[in-house]
């Protein structure tokens, strides 16, 4: 493994051991480090054995890079600007079904971890991960991956273990990492369609103009029956070509007085500018619904 001054001091921060260290008596470990460009570096770990396999997420919650940054040039740092939260540590551990463990490890066996090799390219504003793995043979492996094209083993790995970990991770603070990850990952249009009452839409990452037509199709198919809840408290920006959609959609369901939206402190300014009023944005679900419900 090539010294990597940034690596380790992710892991020094997260308190993340060796996972050579941590294998010892596990059948099978896996673990893959995200190191996403703008957003919170995530650690996640897979253990498996006979009788037991494991998934834990590692995250400072913020990104370690650019809170760094905002250390060395504090005194010169924009006014304007807000700096980035400072790490807080987050970490939870879930038991994986058998069933699904089962199939995770046969994935793997298809993918042949031994034999993946680092995939490198000069790139910017992306995503680095770095994995390894090992078995109870002793056998180790260790690749770098900084561009991954869908159809590479590099990415395959990656978009398995994010899979398992999306399915079975329960807590706000890995959900809202993971979806970073996920956008990154460039698995699709940022958007969970959640449906309930009141009917909540989340978005998370940002959105351009290659998603138009996807949205449109989204924001016309949304009920005008009940209260509508824009939960776009992961939401980093959209392109302004998109302001019409969110017009028309206040307009056409007349949503004015039944529609809250919750919000980044970045995305505020642009919710405004598509005339969404300040007293229909909220820092959090919660106030948010509790609005929405108060006023059925």
């Amino acid at each position: 493994m090539k010294n990597d001054p940034y690596r380790e001091h992710v892991l020094l921060t997260l308190q993340i051991e060796s996972l050579l260290k941590i294998s010892k008596g596990w059948d099978h470990s896996y673990r893959i480090l995200f190191l996403p460009s703008f957003h919170p570096e995530v650690c996640v770990t897979i253990q498996s054995k006979s009788s037991n396999s494991y998934l834990s997420l590692t995250t400072a919650q913020t990104t370690l890079w650019g809170y760094g940054m905002y250390l060395r040039h504090k005194e010169t740092w924009p006014k304007e600007e807000p700096p980035p939260a400072p790490p807080i540590f987050w970490k939870e551990t879930k038991e994986i079904d058998p069933a699904r463990i089962y199939q995770f490890l046969r994935e793997m066996e298809t993918l042949q971890i031994v034999d993946i090799p680092d995939l490198k390219v000069l790139s910017l504003d992306g995503m680095e991960f770095q994995a390894e793995s090992c078995n109870a043979l002793g056998q180790y492996n260790f690749f770098s991956v900084d561009y991954f094209p869908t159809e590479s083993k590099q990415f395959k790995f990656a978009h398995e273990i994010f899979a398992l970990a999306t399915e079975i991770l329960e807590e706000p603070a890995s959900i809202r990492v993971l979806e970073h990850v996920y956008c990154y990952l460039g698995l699709g249009m940022p958007i969970k369609d959640l449906g309930g009452n009141p009917y909540i839409v989340r978005f998370f990452g940002s959105l351009s103009s290659i998603y138009q037509d996807e949205l449109r199709q989204l924001l016309m198919r949304l009920p005008d029956s009940v209260p509508l809840l824009m939960d776009m408290s992961n939401f980093d920006s959209m392109g302004r070509i998109l302001y019409p959609l969110f017009q028309g959609l206040l307009e056409r369901r007349q949503l004015t007085k039944t529609a809250s939206w919750t919000s980044s402190i970045y995305l505020k300014r642009q919710l405004l500018e598509i005339g969404i009023s300040a007293s229909q944005i909220f820092d959090n679900r919660e106030d948010a619904i509790r609005v929405l419900t108060h006023s059925e």
